[in-house]
């Protein structure tokens, strides 16, 4: 089986292929999951904007945290990377998923081994910080919007850790031409030529 994920970056894209269940010499165990974080429905100020007045109205798309578990081939080193469509991971987020990570897998999973990374959507609930600046446009913590992220998160991680098999990890380069669109084409046509061309 191949797990392919293209991340973008710019005009070039890294397909990272997870491959599992390989018949010749693995290198890892890979374990891949995904879980609903979807935050409160209604009436939350939508975290990035910065702008009271932008609050939630209803599900258009239900957001998800997805994790990837890479660990080495005696399973004594692992690093767990999770993709969380968030506008970024708050302090206490990051936290409150390492302490319910440690309490359910006695320390294999800390600090030190658990990267989360927003996605950067301007779409989702607000709230979840514990400074006030960032919760200042949510008035104030949204408790609701904190634990589906914390709660959603963990159960990835929950479920690429139940799926972990033997595999490799190939990495290709290059570029791509005509992919991608600049959010604000309008913007860029103020870059200097040579940017443009």
């Amino acid at each position: 089986m191949v797990d392919c994920r293209v991340a973008w970056k710019s005009s070039f894209a890294f397909l990272v292929c997870f491959v599992v269940g390989c018949h010749g010499v693995a290198h890892y165990y890979i374990g891949t999951g995904i879980a609903d974080v979807t935050g409160p429905a209604a009436e939350v100020d939508m975290m990035g904007y910065a702008n009271p007045a932008q609050t939630s109205h209803g599900i258009h798309l239900r957001q998800y945290s997805r994790a990837f578990i890479i660990a080495d081939a005696a399973k004594k080193s692992r690093v767990v990377f999770v993709n969380v469509d968030a506008c970024m991971i708050s302090e206490i987020l990051k936290i409150q998923v390492v302490q319910k990570l440690q309490t359910l897998y006695h320390g294999l999973y800390n600090d030190s081994n658990v990267c989360l990374s927003g996605i950067h959507t301007h779409s989702g609930p607000g709230g979840f910080h514990q400074y006030v600046l960032f919760d200042v446009t949510s008035l104030g913590f949204v408790k609701e919007s904190l634990d589906s992220l914390v709660n959603g998160i963990v159960k990835s991680i929950q479920n690429a850790h139940n799926n972990m098999v033997a595999g490799n990890i190939y990495i290709n380069t290059g570029e791509l031409l005509d992919s991608n669109i600049n959010r604000s084409p309008s913007a860029y046509l103020n870059n200097p030529a040579e940017e443009k061309a």
